[in-house]
This record gives C-alpha cells, sequence and structure tokens, in this order.
C-alpha cells in the first residue's frame, strides 16, 4: 500500500510548487509547439538537408560515390572555399556572440550559470548525433530500390527492407549513440533545471548549447575549408597552376582575423 502510494506523491511532488508549475508551463509549451516543429523539420529543414546530403554524391540515376564539394567546385570553382570560410567565421562569431551574452546575463544577475553548460554540451552533442545518424541512415534507405530490382514489388518486402535499413550494421551504432545522448541530455536537462530554481534557468540551458553548437560547427566547417584549400595548394605544386586568388584571400583573412582576434 505504502509503495503503491508513494509513486503519486512523487509525481506531485515534482510538479507542484512554484518550480513545478514552472515545469509544467514549459512541458505545455513545448508540446503545444511540437506539432509546428514537426512540420517545419519535415518540409523545410529536412528537404535543405536532404537536398546537402545529395549535393555531396555522384549521381547517375541512383547514388554512386562521395565526392564531398566537388559539385560546389564545379559549380563557382573557388567561391566554395569562400562560401565555407564565411560560413565557419559566422558560426564562430555567433558563438562568441552567446556566449558574451551568457557573460553579460550572468553579471548582470549576479549568477554563476556555468554548471548549465553540461546539458548544453549534451543538447549540442544530441544534435550532431542526430546529424550523423540521419547521414548514415539515409543511404540505407535509399539503396532499397536497388536492393528489390527483380524481386516481386509487395507491401510486406518493402516493410522488411525498411527495417532491415534502420538496423543496418553501419547504422545501428550511430542509433544506439544518439539514444543514450537524447535520454542523457533529457535527464542532466531536467535535474539541472529541479537543482537551481531559476527562471533564466532553460534559457542558459539553450544558449550554451546553440552557443556550444555554432562553436563546433564553425570549427569543423574552418578545419573542412583549409584541408581543402592544403590540397588545392598541392594540386597546384604538382601542375605547376596557380590555385586561384581566393585561397590566398581566405589565406590572408584568417591570418588577419587572428592577428586581431
Amino acid at each position: 500500500m505504502d509503495v503503491t502510494s508513494s509513486s503519486p506523491n512523487k509525481w506531485y511532488q515534482i510538479f507542484s510548487g512554484r518550480r513545478g508549475r514552472n515545469l509544467r508551463e514549459y512541458i505545455t509549451a513545448y508540446l503545444m509547439i511540437t506539432p509546428s516543429i514537426a512540420l517545419i523539420f519535415l518540409f523545410g529543414i529536412f528537404p535543405v538537408g536532404f537536398a546537402l546530403f545529395v549535393s555531396l554524391h555522384k549521381w547517375r540515376i541512383k547514388r554512386t560515390d562521395f565526392i564531398d564539394i566537388d559539385n560546389y567546385i564545379k559549380a563557382v570553382d573557388n567561391l566554395t572555399y569562400v562560401a565555407m570560410f564565411a560560413l565557419a567565421v559566422g558560426a564562430l562569431l555567433a558563438a562568441i556572440s552567446l556566449f558574451r551574452r551568457i557573460m553579460t546575463n550572468a553579471k548582470e544577475n549576479q549568477e554563476r550559470p556555468w554548471l548549465l553548460a553540461i546539458p548544453g554540451i549534451l543538447y549540442a552533442t544530441t544534435v550532431l548525433a542526430f546529424v550523423n545518424w540521419l547521414f548514415l541512415q539515409l543511404p540505407e534507405i535509399l539503396d532499397i530500390g536497388e536492393k528489390i530490382v527483380g524481386l516481386e514489388k509487395t507491401r510486406d518486402l518493402f516493410t522488411q527492407m525498411l527495417r532491415d535499413a534502420f538496423r543496418a550494421e553501419s547504422v545501428l551504432p550511430a542509433a544506439q549513440l544518439l539514444l543514450g545522448i537524447t535520454l542523457a541530455a533529457i535527464v542532466v536537462g531536467t535535474a539541472a533545471y529541479r537543482l537551481w530554481s531559476n527562471r533564466r534557468n532553460l534559457t542558459y540551458q539553450s544558449e550554451f548549447g546553440l552557443a556550444i553548437l555554432a562553436a563546433v560547427v564553425g570549427g569543423l566547417l574552418l578545419r573542412s575549408t583549409f584541408l581543402l584549400i592544403d590540397e588545392a595548394y598541392a594540386a597546384a605544386v604538382e601542375t605547376g597552376e596557380d590555385p586561384g586568388i581566393w585561397t590566398h584571400v581566405i589565406t590572408i583573412s584568417a591570418g588577419i582575423i587572428l592577428l586581431y582576434a
């Protein structure tokens, strides 16, 4: 009897009081906007991401090799490096701006929200893990069409192929990692909210998450840009051709930024 009655009381305590009321309001708000977020992702974000995925592969009716950004280089030549460099710098500037906002708000309100960077790191890692899983999962799904060539097309066959695609050896570890990080982010974020009663708690968590995500994305883009520029310089040395003015512009710009940073 005691065990049965303790569980409802425990949940009542979690959602009672001022913090519980705020938590209920946040949960209700997120539940109400979830359908809109799903629609935006399905018809807005996912098509853009899928277009990016398609552009990084060579296609001859069906997907073949991963060719990185060769399609962009063929389309706009060295301006591809400029675009990547600009995106990297923009992401890093956004991260710096968010970190400064956090520091300013913390100083003005005499708060120490730095431990909230932990759930922020988990949120950013969750997004990166999702992107990693999606890029591994899409080829398995897209290859279903090739796998059923010559077979009788039935709903059961497609269902089985789709199930196998989600259980593929190349995808399953990424899916498990995504699930684990997502659960960890939810648990740690909820615990942080419960332990520090502050109306700006979730704001700090989200800002830390966005700042860390922007910093990681900017760093990865910057690293990729300079790796590609190094390859362009190496190819220019072998062929004796000029790698192009934009590679020099980016290298000089990066030096100036580092000099005055």
